[in-house]
Parts: structure tokens; sequence; C-alpha cells
């Protein structure tokens, strides 16, 4: 009878979960599993899936909370799930102020790698023995002056130096000279 209460409160949806694992409190008969109920007109009514976490059967939901899910199936699982949330509440992971940082680090990495590999070949073709750690072993101010910069000055950079050395120094004047590229860098 806790649903009729449970539906005078007015809760849109409830799980009724019946662990994998056996206890001894268990009615005879109840079988492990999740059901799903949806408040529908007052009434609930079993359902397959889920209206708070869209796309997240029921089955699935069982599996979760007893630990039957590898570790990609849950992260892809939550995935899924969070994207089709966004999507309802018209949200992304930049809302959050964590993600965006983490994906705007990520990206700044990527433009410096992408950098580096354009100076490595251009310095390496020009006959400079480049360090096997470059970018990783420049300085930090260095590998975000190469995250800053568009790939055609990094280029311009390492056609123009004279040595190694040479390359960084143009790379710090080029930021020096263009500061609103540091301040906004490019996709």
């Amino acid at each position: 009878n806790k649903l009729l209460v449970y539906a005078d409160w007015g809760f849109p949806e409830l799980w009724v979960e019946v662990p994998n694992a056996y206890s001894p409190s268990r009615p005879r008969g109840r079988r492990p599993g999740l059901t799903i109920y949806l408040l529908e007109s007052g009434v609930y009514r079993e359902s397959g899936v889920s209206r708070a976490l869209p796309g997240l059967g029921a089955a699935e939901a069982h599996r979760v909370l007893n630990d039957s899910l590898s570790p990609e199936e849950t992260t892809a699982l939550a995935e899924r799930v969070g994207l089709e949330l966004g999507r309802r509440e018209g949200t992304g992971p930049d809302d959050d102020p964590l993600l965006r940082k983490q994906r705007a680090e990520a990206r700044a990495e990527e433009r410096a790698s992408a950098n580096a590999a354009t100076a490595r070949t251009v310095l390496r073709g020009r006959g400079f023995q480049i360090p096997g750690g470059f970018p990783a072993d420049l300085p930090p101010a260095d590998r975000a002056r190469l995250a800053a910069l568009a790939p055609e000055v990094v280029a311009a950079a390492a056609i123009a130096a004279d040595d190694p050395a040479d390359f960084l120094r143009r790379l710090r004047d080029s930021s020096a000279a263009a500061p609103e590229a540091e301040a906004q860098p490019r996709d």
C-alpha cells in the first residue's frame, strides 16, 4: 500500500529495487530486478523506462545498482543519459564550470601539440636537432604560447628562426606583439 501513499504525495516516479544479493528479509517469490512506476492521473503505472532519467531502462538501472556494468558501460550510460537530460533542459557540458574549464584546457593542449608538431617538422626539415621531448620539455609559458598562437604564426617563426632557441624567442615576440591571441585562443 506504499504506492498509494506515494501517489497521494505526488511523487512523479518511483523505483522499487530487489537486489541481486540474497537477503533474509526478501519476501518469497520476489525476484531480483527493478520496477519503475510512473504517476499518471494519480495512479502509478509500471514502465520499462525512466521519465526522470531519459533513456534509462529498468533492466539497465538494475544492473547499475547491482554493480553489473563495466566501467566503460557505466561511462557510456552516464554520457547518454546526461546528454539527453541536457537536450531536455537546453544545457550542455560547457554550462558546468568544471567541465568548461577542463574542456578549454584540453583544447589548449591539442592546439599546443598541433603547433609543436608543425614547429618540429619545419625545424627538423631545416636541419635542426629538436629534443625528443619537444614540446613537453618546454616551460609552461612557452607551451601556453604554442596554444595561443595561430598555426601560421608558429610556422612563420619556425621558418624564419636561426635555430631552435631563436624559434622560441620569435614565439615569445609573436605572442607579445599579439596579446589578443593569448586572451582568445583559437579552436
